[in-house]
């Protein structure tokens, strides 16, 4: 039977949630980690709004755990949200003549995988994977380097910039975003029942995939390359 978790008592309502209280574990470190996450100016207003209300729940969620679930929610409605203007205004996107008819947010995911506004070199995650398969493969070099020459060690060497621009290139990753994030915004939204605390972690792809739809403009009127 589910344990329904009720209105907190007033007595309790600046205490942390027991899932939040083990050591180490401060609002303060929370606060810090969704300070240095920030939408481009160039975002739409409402966007960047509905943005710090997801990072607000996130925050609360200290107190609340189930304010994660909320916050991932409107975390993934926030990108959906800045894709929908763009994807609109885009002749090669298929429109439909329909009533009161929006695209579905995994057809405008696929979309802007496909033009490239949401790209590999975007994303902090890509880039670390891209270096540990870069090194990984120097690694596997070099091994096979030292049984040519019949030396049992050798000087170990970092991956060029330029493999792991290569790595990074290869990976799936923005491709599978598009097909995950929408499945985990439809779990959420439909009432699947579980829980984490990885909230802010969704809230800083979601900042990943917003800022480069939405390039930073510089001092004179140029988005910054991605």
């Amino acid at each position: 039977m589910l344990n329904i978790e009720t209105v907190r008592p007033l007595t309790d309502l600046f205490l942390p949630d027991p899932r939040h209280s083990h050591p180490g574990n401060l609002p303060e470190k929370q606060y810090a980690r969704l300070a240095e996450i920030r939408l481009n100016e160039a975002a739409p207003e409402d966007v960047r709004q509905l943005f710090e209300t997801a990072k607000n729940l996130s925050l609360y969620s200290w107190f609340v755990y189930r304010f994660h679930s909320v916050a991932s929610f409107i975390a993934y409605s926030c990108l959906e949200a800045a894709l929908r203007p763009l994807v609109l205004a885009d002749p090669t996107f298929p429109k439909q003549a329909k009533p009161n008819w929006f695209p579905s947010f995994g057809a405008m995911m696929n979309h802007a995988v496909s033009k490239g506004w949401l790209r590999n070199q975007g994303f902090d995650n890509a880039r670390h994977m891209a270096r540990v398969r870069a090194r990984h493969r120097m690694l596997i070099e070099q091994i096979q380097e030292m049984n040519a020459q019949g030396v049992d060690q050798m000087e170990s060497r970092e991956p060029t910039i330029e493999a792991i621009e290569a790595e990074l290139e290869s990976l799936p990753y923005a491709r599978n975003l598009a097909k995950n994030i929408p499945n985990l915004r439809n779990a959420v939204a439909h009432g699947h029942r579980f829980l984490d605390d990885g909230s802010i972690a969704v809230i800083s792809l979601v900042a990943e995939s917003i800022n480069q739809l939405y390039p930073a403009v510089d001092g004179h009127g140029q988005a910054s390359a991605i």
